[in-house]
């Protein structure tokens, strides 16, 4: 898989992946549940990883009006390891957590039983609170986010005008943080958790013809999922952009005339 491949599906994996590395005991045996998940609404990006990985794609239907959801899991026997091995290097939020797979199933048989709990401890208080170690935010891994957890969109403005408008929210501070002093627009809000062992929320926002042009000119190249709502934002910014050099008088449309400089 290319670089910007495994950027931009790290991206999906911060935003939508699951990692567990779970301690629990069946009455005298200690058991240890090693695995990663994943589930979206997007077939062929569940089906891309799903392929590569060789693992099987399941389907969720959710009843009437809602959207079929597609997943797959890796587990110890299947790809497991080489799949957190490929996508570490790219991770962010969640690269502690393959890291911590990798380590425990590094251990020597008879460690992985006195040191399982241990492990499972760390794992817990890592996905609380992520490392902030290294972070690498490029556009393709943007992207996946984007893809994710995020959301473009065209709304109305006053009585005739339409704006383009995007964001996201997540757990993941940094992340909302950067998008907004990266494009130094929009607004940053903090949403408490709505439960005492909820994770507080970030929300990124950002509204407005050019200024959103300008973020979806940096993503439009490596998104998939979100493809079709990122093209009509261009459509419309392109008609828009159009429509200012012209005028109607009497009935008569007219270019308007180049302003001197």
């Amino acid at each position: 898989m290319k670089k910007e491949l495994l950027q931009y599906y790290a991206g999906i994996i911060d935003s939508e992946g699951y990692f567990q590395l779970r301690y629990y005991h069946n009455s005298s045996n200690r058991i240890n549940g090693l695995q990663f998940k994943l589930e979206m609404c997007d077939e062929n990006i569940i089906t891309f990883l799903a392929n590569h990985y060789n693992v099987k794609v399941n389907t969720s239907d959710r009843g009437l009006n809602r959207q079929v959801i597609y997943s797959f899991i890796l587990g110890p026997n299947t790809n497991l390891f080489k799949f957190c091995q490929d996508f570490i290097p790219y991770l962010n939020e969640k690269r502690r957590q393959a890291q911590l797979i990798l380590d425990y199933n590094s251990l020597e048989r008879g460690l992985k039983v006195s040191m399982s709990k241990h492990y499972a401890n760390i794992f817990a208080i890592e996905k609380q609170h992520p490392s902030t170690e290294d972070i690498n935010f490029s556009y393709p891994y943007l992207a996946g986010i984007m893809d994710g957890d995020g959301f473009f969109g065209i709304k109305q403005s006053g009585q005739n005008n339409m704006v383009l408008y995007c964001g996201l929210e997540q757990c993941y501070r940094h992340l909302a943080e950067y998008l907004y002093n990266t494009f130094n627009t929009g607004s940053l809000t903090v949403r408490p958790g709505r439960k005492e062992n909820h994770r507080e929320m970030y929300s990124w926002t950002a509204q407005g013809l050019e200024e959103v042009n300008k973020i979806i000119q940096q993503f439009s190249p490596y998104v998939l999922s979100k493809l079709e709502k990122v093209t009509q934002c261009e459509t419309l910014y392109n008609l828009k952009k159009a429509l200012n050099d012209f005028y109607i008088h009497h009935h008569k449309v007219y270019k308007k005339p180049m302003k001197r400089k």
